[in-house]
C-alpha cells in the first residue's frame, strides 16, 4: 500500500501528496532532471541534467555506472528530500496527528515532535514552522558531507573524462589528417616528360608568351620527349618542338612548387 502524506500551503490552501519510500518516477525519469525541477529540488535537477549531458556526449562505462548509482540513490531519497523541501518552504503537514504521518516522519528521519505543526502538541499556530523546527529542517536539508564529496568526485571525474575524451579525439583526428597528408605527399610524383599534361602546358605557355602573342609563334606538336636528368624535386627533359616557324630541339624542366599541395611549374629553355 502506498503511504501518501499530504502537505498544505497555508497561504493558498493548495495540497500536495508526497509518497513515503521508494520513487519509481525518479528512478525512471530523473535522468533528465525534470521531476526534480518540478519538486523544486533545483540543485539536484541541475546535477542530473549535467550527468545526462555528459553521458550523451561521452558514453563511458564508468560515467554510466556513476549515473546509474546516483539514479538509484535519488529514487530512495527523493521523496524524503521533497518532504523536507516543502516544510522548508513553509508548507505544513495537513494531518500532523495522523499515525501515517508520524510513521512517515520517522522514516524520513525526524520525529513528529520536531516536524509537527499541530497546535495542540506545540502551542504554535499551524501556519508556519516553529524556529526549532525550521532550523532542524534546514539542517536536514543539507547534503551529508560524504554524499556531497561523492557527488563532487563523480562530477569532476566525468568532466575530466569528457575533456580528455574530446581532446583525445581532436589530437587523434589531427594526427590522422597529418599522416594522411604526409602519405599523400609522399605518393605524389612529378608528371613524366612525355605526359599529355606537360605537353599541353608547354603548348599553352608558348601561345601565351610575348613571342606567341606578338609574332604569332605557335607550337604545333612536341615529339621525341626524353628525360635527361631528375632528382626528388625536378625533372629535366628534352624534346623536338614543331612550330609554325619550323622545328627545333629545346630543353624544359618540371619542378615542384609545393609537393604537399601537388603544385608544380614547367619552364622551357633553349
Amino acid at each position: 500500500m502506498k503511504l501518501m502524506i499530504p502537505f498544505k500551503n497555508p497561504k493558498t490552501g493548495e495540497v500536495k501528496f508526497v509518497k513515503c519510500g521508494f520513487s519509481w518516477t525518479l528512478l525512471a525519469f530523473s535522468c533528465f532532471g525534470v521531476p526534480l525541477f518540478l519538486r523544486k529540488l533545483n540543485l539536484w535537477g541541475c546535477i542530473f541534467l549535467l550527468f545526462w549531458v555528459i553521458c550523451s556526449i561521452l558514453p563511458n562505462i564508468t560515467v554510466l555506472f556513476f549515473f546509474m548509482i546516483l539514479q538509484i540513490w535519488i529514487a530512495f531519497k527523493g521523496n524524503q528530500m521533497t518532504a523536507r523541501n516543502y516544510l522548508e518552504q513553509g508548507w505544513i503537514l495537513a494531518e500532523p496527528s495522523s499515525e501515517l504521518t508520524k510513521a512517515a516522519l520517522k522514516q524520513w528521519g525526524f520525529s513528529p515532535e520536531q516536524a509537527s505543526l499541530n497546535p495542540s502538541d506545540t502551542g504554535i499556530p499551524a501556519t508556519a514552522p516553529s524556529a526549532p523546527t525550521a532550523a532542524y529542517i534546514k539542517q536536514k536539508q543539507n547534503i551529508p558531507a560524504w554524499q556531497g564529496l561523492l557527488i563532487i568526485v563523480a562530477v569532476l571525474y566525468c568532466l575530466f573524462a569528457l575533456i580528455k575524451h574530446g581532446g583525445g579525439k581532436v589530437i587523434e583526428a589531427s594526427q590522422r589528417e597529418a599522416r594522411s597528408a604526409r602519405q599523400h605527399s609522399e605518393n605524389l610524383v612529378l608528371p613524366s616528360c612525355d605526359s599529355e599534361e606537360i605537353k599541353q602546358t608547354l603548348i599553352d605557355a608558348a601561345k601565351n608568351s610575348p613571342a606567341g602573342r606578338t609574332v604569332g609563334i605557335e607550337i604545333l606538336d612536341i615529339k621525341q620527349q626524353r628525360q635527361v636528368n631528375a632528382d626528388d624535386r625536378s625533372r629535366f627533359c628534352n624534346a623536338a618542338f614543331y612550330t609554325n616557324a619550323g622545328a627545333e630541339a629545346l630543353d624544359y624542366s618540371i619542378m615542384w612548387v609545393d609537393k604537399a599541395e601537388g603544385s608544380y611549374y614547367v619552364s622551357m629553355t633553349r
